[in-house]
């Protein structure tokens, strides 16, 4: 983990010293992208992302998948059962780059919770952070129209070094939380437009 501690905002901001406390407890897992990976909350794990992006799933009663977040370097998994009792709810990430996790016992986060401030201030403050930026998205998606929708998802997606190229409209739907349909007709709105403005 030495390498990617030096690589991603939680375990720059809590030090080599924790960071060593934290490697003695880890399990590393690397996924290609669109490898799945099953991340349970029963399963009494906490994750790190410690290189690349990743979309959270879960499905719905109904039996639908849904998009919760785009989780990126820096972002923990599984942070819920430091505070609340386990549950069943079973969610799964796929990976939209090359992703390297690191993976530990929430046991070992619980004692580092407890007993280091500067371990559990930096806890919260990316908790904070994304919810903060799940708020953002939020609010912007409920008011977007299907081209901003896609659009925004697309710019983010280069921001973060995905290569597009290998996701279906369906993929970008699933992010964007529109249909396939609808997803090809708003990239069809936004290469006219931006043909127009090209030849303008």
């Amino acid at each position: 983990m030495a390498g990617t501690c030096r690589q991603n905002t939680f375990c720059t901001s809590i030090g080599e010293s924790l960071q060593g406390c934290l490697c003695r407890a880890c399990l590393h897992l690397t996924l290609r992208p669109k490898q799945e990976l099953l991340f349970e909350q029963s399963s009494r794990q906490v994750a790190v992302i410690t290189q690349g992006v990743v979309i959270s799933l879960f499905l719905t009663p109904d039996g639908k998948q849904r998009c919760a977040e785009l989780l990126k370097t820096g972002d923990l998994l599984g942070v819920d059962n430091l505070f609340h009792k386990a549950t069943e709810q079973t969610g799964y990430m796929v990976a939209l780059t090359d992703v390297s996790l690191c993976l530990f016992p929430v046991e070992a986060f619980q004692a580092l919770y407890q007993q280091s401030a500067d371990f559990s201030r930096a806890v919260l403050a990316s908790l904070s952070a994304r919810l903060h930026k799940s708020l953002n998205h939020l609010m912007f998606m409920q008011a977007a129209s299907s081209e901003e929708k896609v659009s925004a998802i697309i710019d983010y997606l280069a921001a973060e070094d995905v290569d597009t190229s290998y996701l279906t409209h369906e993929d970008l739907g699933l992010i964007a939380d529109l249909n396939r349909v609808t997803v090809t007709r708003a990239i069809k709105a936004i290469h006219t437009l931006e043909h127009q403005n090209g030849s303008a």
